[in-house]
C-alpha cells in the first residue's frame, strides 16, 4: 500500500512539474531562453516601439523605433563601458557598411549616462565610420524590452516584430551570422554575398 502511495505521489509531482514548464514560456513571450551563451528569443506578435534620442554635430532628436519600421533592422544596446559591446562595435560597423540601406539597418542604441561626447568620442577612436550616435535610457528600455544586460541585440523584421534576441557579443559581420539573419528573417538581405567555400574575390 505504501509502495503505491509513493509511486501516486511521484507521479503526481512529474506531472506538476510538466505543467509549470508548459505553463512559464507562454508567460515569457518574447524573453526567451538561454541557449549556449545567447538568447533565443520566442518571437512577438507586437511590434517594439521605445523612445531614443540621436546626436549629430549640429541638433539632437528625439527618434522612435517606428518610424524605422518597414525594413528589417539589428537593434543593439550597448555602452562604452562594456568591455564586450567596445569589442563587437567594428562589425556592426561593417555590417552597416556592407547591408545597411533602404532594406536594412543596424541601430546601435548606447545606454551611457556620460552623455553624447562620451559615445561620440568613442566611436571616433575605434575609426566607426557608418554608425550614429543614439542614446537612450536604460531603466525605460527594461519594461517594454526587456533589456537587463549588455550586449543584448534584437532582429526586428519589417513589421516591428522581435524575431530573435542575442545576449552577448557576436561576429555580426561575418557569412554565418548573416545566414542566421537570413534565415530568420525568411529572405536574404540585400547585399549579403556569401563568399563560397574555397574561392576567392
Amino acid at each position: 500500500m505504501m509502495n503505491a502511495r509513493k509511486i501516486w505521489l511521484a507521479g503526481g509531482l512529474i506531472a506538476a512539474t510538466l505543467a509549470v514548464a508548459l505553463y512559464l514560456p507562454g508567460q515569457r513571450e518574447g524573453v526567451g531562453t538561454q541557449t549556449s551563451g545567447l538568447t533565443q528569443a520566442v518571437p512577438t506578435t507586437a511590434p517594439l516601439d521605445f523612445e531614443f534620442t540621436q546626436f549629430t554635430a549640429s541638433e539632437s532628436l528625439t527618434r522612435t523605433l517606428s518610424e524605422l519600421r518597414g525594413k528589417p533592422l539589428l537593434v543593439n544596446f550597448w555602452a562604452t563601458w562594456c568591455v564586450s559591446c567596445r569589442e563587437e562595435m567594428p562589425a556592426l560597423d561593417r555590417l552597416q557598411a556592407q547591408l545597411g540601406g533602404p532594406d536594412f539597418e543596424v541601430v546601435p542604441v548606447s545606454v551611457d549616462r556620460g552623455g553624447p561626447e562620451v559615445v561620440t568620442e568613442f566611436l571616433t577612436e575605434i575609426g566607426t565610420e557608418h554608425i550614429p550616435v543614439y542614446i537612450a535610457d536604460m531603466v525605460a528600455l527594461r519594461g517594454p524590452i526587456g533589456v537587463f544586460g549588455l550586449p543584448t541585440t534584437l532582429l526586428i523584421d519589417r513589421e516591428g516584430r522581435e524575431v530573435h534576441r542575442w545576449e552577448g557579443p557576436a561576429e555580426w559581420d561575418s557569412p554565418e551570422m548573416i545566414a542566421m539573419m537570413n534565415e530568420l528573417l525568411g529572405f536574404s538581405l540585400p547585399s549579403a554575398e556569401v563568399e563560397p567555400e574555397g574561392q576567392s574575390l
